[in-house]
């Protein structure tokens, strides 16, 4: 019990940037905000301006400030037509945005699973390798650690925040991860390890022969740094490896036509790889036109209510441009909060349809603020997840 005590007065560092403006829509067409910077305090500098008194207490004055705080966290705009297209910025890793130019494969680049053998570099077709969010898996379980691993004979003892371990069981295969997914080392991961032994929030592993106390390093707990992570991938049966099994955020029929198509999905079925044409509004969904002819469906995919434009894949455009970006689903917050185009941002809330966090910008928030919900995310998620089932 002294233990546990101790474990709950460990305050969870703020990891979010000290100040941020939270710009509200305005009416009025002005842009007048200021940021005023509060030295050495962690807030958040909101300075809404006037809006339209005849919307009152509107969902149209809280969603955008839904969506700058998204920005907080790392998230970049999913929309276009804040700047010149193509325009090109030096690489620069977002969790939910890449440069067009990011996705050719190079000389002396290697095949990934789902990149056409037949594909030279000059050919400037999209690698599904080197698309972001499609190196991260789907997870049935996660749980933040609070002390770096202890191998102790062929046992990695692993101790979790409270409550981390609950969707934890023997014989599952594990893996610990960095944090942050992006940058540096924040993908590395440690090889699948079987669960031997759940003991409150003590998960015990039986060690991999190649992880050794030199691993241990790479996943400690530091002050002020995001702590590892204890992870359960969804895998597809199978008799192959654990980590071949392994299910992406992309689906893996998803990503075999991206690389045969060579083009986004909302591109044209007959001319994916067609020069990019800006859309009317740089804002508006994007339905997923280009998508496998045999694509398997699930009953969900089948309903009325389905939303096509979650299907996670590549969209055209994004950070600010029209063409020369992509961005991971047709509809999302963070390209914009609702349905209405820029020049209608007078509508009302019962003719307003709002956008919830497309599921890779939602995968990321839940990675960064407590990553044991990824297990309640990822059955909002699989409806929306194209593919056969069952899974483990």
């Amino acid at each position: 019990m002294r233990r546990a005590s101790a474990q709950r007065r460990q305050p969870i560092p703020c990891l979010a940037p000290k100040h941020v403006l939270a710009k509200l829509w305005r009416y009025n067409g002005t842009e007048d905000e200021i940021a005023a910077r509060q030295t050495g305090r962690a807030t958040f500098v909101l300075r809404p301006s006037m809006v339209n008194p005849a919307h009152g207490a509107s969902p149209n004055v809280a969603l955008p400030v839904v969506h700058e705080i998204g920005h907080v966290f790392g998230l970049v705009d999913e929309y276009g037509g804040k700047r010149p297209t193509e325009q090109v910025e030096p690489p620069k890793a977002f969790p939910n945005g890449q440069w067009r130019y990011e996705l050719f494969r190079r000389p002396g680049d290697p095949l990934g699973d789902y990149d056409p053998a037949t594909t030279l570099p000059t050919e400037q077709r999209i690698s599904p390798s080197k698309i972001v969010w499609a190196a991260w898996p789907r997870l049935r379980a996660a749980g933040e650690l609070v002390a770096p691993p202890a191998i102790v004979g062929t046992t990695v003892r692993v101790q979790l925040r409270i409550g981390h371990a609950l969707n934890f069981a023997v014989d599952q295969y594990v893996k610990l991860r960095q944090r942050p997914l992006l940058g540096g080392a924040g993908g590395r991961n440690s090889p699948a390890m079987r669960i031997t032994e759940v003991i409150g929030d003590e998960v015990r592993l039986e060690r991999a022969p190649s992880f050794t106390s030199g691993d241990i390093l790479d996943f400690d707990v530091v002050a002020d740094k995001p702590a590892p992570v204890l992870i359960l991938p969804l895998r597809r049966p199978g008799a192959e490896t654990p980590a071949r099994r392994e299910q992406g955020l992309v689906a893996p029929e998803i990503l075999a036509h991206i690389g045969e198509s060579g083009g986004p999905l909302n591109a044209a079925a007959d001319n994916p790889l067609r020069p990019c044409t800006p859309a009317e509004s740089p804002v508006a969904s994007q339905f997923p036109r280009n998508l496998p002819a045999t694509l398997t469906r699930t009953p969900a995919m089948e309903g009325a209510m389905f939303r096509w434009p979650s299907i996670v894949g590549l969209y055209q455009g994004g950070i600010g441009v029209n063409c020369g970006a992509y961005h991971p689903a047709g509809d999302c917050m963070m390209r914009g909060a609702s349905e209405e185009s820029w020049a209608q941002r007078t509508s009302s809330a019962a003719t307003t349809e709002f956008r919830p966090f497309c599921h890779v910008c939602r995968y990321w928030l839940v990675d960064r603020i407590d990553p044991s919900k990824h297990r309640e995310l990822d059955d909002l998620y699989d409806p929306s997840y194209p593919g056969p089932r069952p899974y483990e």
